[in-house]
C-alpha cells in the first residue's frame, strides 16, 4: 500500500515537473525539445484520465509550437473519442480553445488536413470535430478541402465518409466556392455502394450549402441522376 502511494506521488511530482517545464519554456520563448513534446503525446493517451487532463491544459497553454506538432495533435484528436466523460469534457474545452486562436493559423490548418490522411479512424473523427469547430474558416484553406474531396474519393469507411459530408454542412455556404467537393458529395448521393446514413449526411450537406448549387450543372446532373435511379 505503502509503495503505491510513493509511485502515485512520484508520477504526479514528474507530470507537475513537466507541465510547469513546459509552460516556463512557452512563456520565454525557449525551445520544446522532441523528447518532451514526446511526453506530452504520452500523457494525452494514458490510461489516467488526470493525466489527459493535465495535459489537455498545458497543450492549450503552450500555444501554436504544440498545436503544430503532428503527434501531439493526433493523440488530441484521437483522444477526441475517449469514452471517459472527464476526458472528453476537458478535450473538448482544448479543442474549442485552439479552434478560437489558430483557425487563421495556416500551419494548423496543413496539420489538420494531414490528419485527416491518418490510418487511424479515431484521429480522423476527432479532425472532423476539430475543423467543425472553425467551421466557415475550413473553407478557406485550400488543403483543408482538397484533403475532404481525397477522403470521399478513397477512404470507404462508412463512419468517416457521414463525418465528413456532415463537416461539409457545418461549413455551409462557404463550402460551394470549391465546385469539386460539392461535385464529389452530389456523387454520393447517387452511388449504390453508399449506405443510407452516408446519403442523408451528403443530402444534409447539400441543403445547407444552398441556393448556389442550382447553377451548377455537374452537381445538378447528379441529383438528378440519383433521384432516377433504383
Amino acid at each position: 500500500m505503502i509503495s503505491i502511494c510513493i509511485n502515485e506521488c512520484r508520477e504526479c511530482i514528474i507530470r507537475n515537473r513537466i507541465g510547469d517545464q513546459l509552460l516556463w519554456k512557452a512563456e520565454n520563448g525557449e525551445e520544446i525539445t522532441t523528447e518532451e513534446f514526446d511526453k506530452l503525446s504520452t500523457f494525452l493517451s494514458s490510461e489516467d484520465e488526470t493525466l489527459v487532463i493535465e495535459a489537455c491544459e498545458v497543450l492549450v497553454e503552450i500555444g501554436e509550437k504544440a498545436v503544430c506538432n503532428k503527434q501531439v495533435m493526433s493523440k488530441l484528436l484521437k483522444a477526441f473519442c475517449d469514452q471517459r466523460d472527464a476526458v472528453k469534457f476537458y478535450v473538448n474545452i482544448a479543442l474549442q480553445e485552439i479552434g478560437k486562436t489558430f483557425a487563421s493559423n495556416k500551419n494548423f490548418m496543413l496539420v489538420l488536413a494531414n490528419s485527416l490522411m491518418n490510418p487511424d479512424v479515431e484521429v480522423i473523427i476527432g479532425t472532423c470535430h476539430m475543423i467543425g469547430e472553425i467551421s466557415e474558416k475550413a473553407a478557406t484553406s485550400k488543403d483543408l478541402m482538397n484533403k475532404l474531396i481525397e477522403v470521399l474519393a478513397h477512404n470507404r469507411n462508412e463512419v468517416i465518409r457521414r463525418k465528413v459530408c456532415e463537416l461539409v454542412g457545418k461549413i455551409g455556404k462557404k463550402a460551394a466556392s470549391n465546385t469539386r467537393l460539392m461535385i464529389c458529395i452530389s456523387k454520393v448521393i447517387g452511388d449504390q455502394d453508399e449506405s443510407d446514413d452516408v446519403k442523408i449526411a451528403a443530402c444534409y450537406a447539400l441543403g445547407e450549402v444552398g441556393g448556389k448549387l442550382a447553377t451548377n450543372e455537374d452537381v445538378m446532373d447528379n441529383l438528378i441522376k440519383a433521384l432516377s435511379s433504383d
